[in-house]
């Protein structure tokens, strides 16, 4: 019985809840317990509001149903702003960078493969027993998730913690002027439409906000008549489920390609052109509602959004020292400075990779991936990158 409005607010919450807790989400790791536990703590939380969504389930009609159920949504969502960083800097000390873009696009391939089998599952659990008829086709649907993130939870109970990574030799001095020097998280804030990573975070954050705000209304688009303005897709549900799934194959598909591509070129010139791409993508649902028109888009969308994402993974991996070590070991306080540091090398806005490292020091040669993520890409032919003229 939920609005449409309710269900947008499903995704976009979450994120709003994310953004706030950004600034303290090393302070509030660090209180945790470090990376390890924090991504323990956090699964715990989601395997409870996976558990706890069965009580509305089974109470449809109370007037409490729909904001208990979308609150549990909501802090399943919104508490992987805590589990989601420590993740990555507990598996970024153990993954050899080497094998970091293999490592992603792999994971990604079998995440995704995972997620077409139990959305064909989840659609036969619901053919059998359908919404109209109670609530037991969903209630199989929640008590397999909740077996799947017990299961995930006793993996992660199971993973080793990586070994420290080499101390930082930076005399008191430097560091005071290291940190004024990047000042922080609102000093960040203030000075992104004027610094190449701010003018990056920028051009990435507006790109997922525009997926995470527009997302949940694309399947009321395709379910509603054509004399409404949609695509008429309700009474044909094979098309639907197909046009849905069009981007997960494609990105299935191109995995194993994009891995290799990063790992070879570097992930900064694999994002640029991944992200020129998906700027690009709705253009086919805004120009055309010709099924085949909007297929060719979406299977463009699926190796676009493919090659972001394994990108994307091995610069989180790289661009940041151990949560645990920087918090024991007190040597710098600023919550983001390891991380605006690095990326501001490597990770400029679409056009500004250096290419040369001269003068940057001791710094450099000890920052994690820096070997890595300081490879251009050769073989895209310097697709939008600066000339050396420029």
């Amino acid at each position: 019985g939920a609005v449409a409005t309710v269900i947008g607010l499903l995704t976009i919450v979450p994120q709003i809840i994310g953004i706030g807790l950004g600034p303290i989400t090393r302070t509030v790791i660090a209180a945790l317990g470090g990376n390890k536990r924090a991504s323990l703590i956090t699964a715990w939380v989601q395997v409870v509001a996976l558990v706890s969504l069965s009580v509305p389930l089974h109470a449809p009609g109370s007037t409490w149903a729909v904001p208990m159920a979308a609150s549990l949504i909501i802090l399943f969502g919104a508490i992987g702003a805590l589990g989601g960083p420590s993740w990555v800097a507990w598996m970024g000390g153990l993954i050899p960078r080497t094998l970091q873009g293999r490592f992603t696009s792999r994971r990604l391939r079998v995440f995704h493969a995972s997620r077409l089998a139990c959305a064909a599952a989840y659609a036969g659990f619901l053919h059998w027993l359908p919404i109209t008829s109670g609530p037991w086709g969903l209630q199989i649907v929640i008590a397999s998730a909740v077996i799947s993130r017990g299961v995930s939870l006793w993996l992660l109970w199971r993973q080793a913690d990586p070994p420290d990574r080499p101390q930082f030799n930076a005399s008191a001095d430097s560091s005071r002027r290291l940190t004024r020097e990047y000042g922080g998280f609102w000093h960040f804030v203030r000075s992104m439409p004027h610094a190449p990573l701010g003018r990056w975070t920028l051009v990435w954050s507006l790109l997922n906000f525009g997926v995470i705000v527009s997302g949940p209304f694309y399947a009321p688009y395709m379910l509603a008549p054509q004399s409404a303005g949609g695509l008429g897709l309700a009474d044909e549900p094979f098309v639907f489920t197909l046009l849905i799934y069009t981007s997960t194959i494609a990105r299935l598909v191109t995995y194993p390609a994009a891995g290799r591509l990063v790992d070879l070129h570097g992930p900064a010139a694999v994002l640029r052109v991944a992200v020129v791409m998906i700027m690009l993508i709705p253009l086919g649902w805004i120009l055309s509602s010709q099924l085949w028109v909007i297929v060719v888009f979406e299977i463009l969308s699926g190796i676009a959004w493919c090659l972001a994402e394994s990108a994307v993974g091995p610069l989180l991996f790289s661009c940041h020292r151990d949560l645990d070590e920087m918090v024991g070991r007190g040597e710098f306080r600023e919550d983001l400075y390891y991380r605006i540091k690095v990326v501001e090398i490597v990770l400029p806005p679409l056009r500004d990779l250096p290419h040369d490292l001269e003068g940057h020091g001791e710094l450099w040669r000890l920052i994690p991936g820096a070997g890595l993520t300081t490879t251009v890409s050769r073989g895209l032919g310097g697709f939008f990158r600066r000339t050396e003229g420029e």
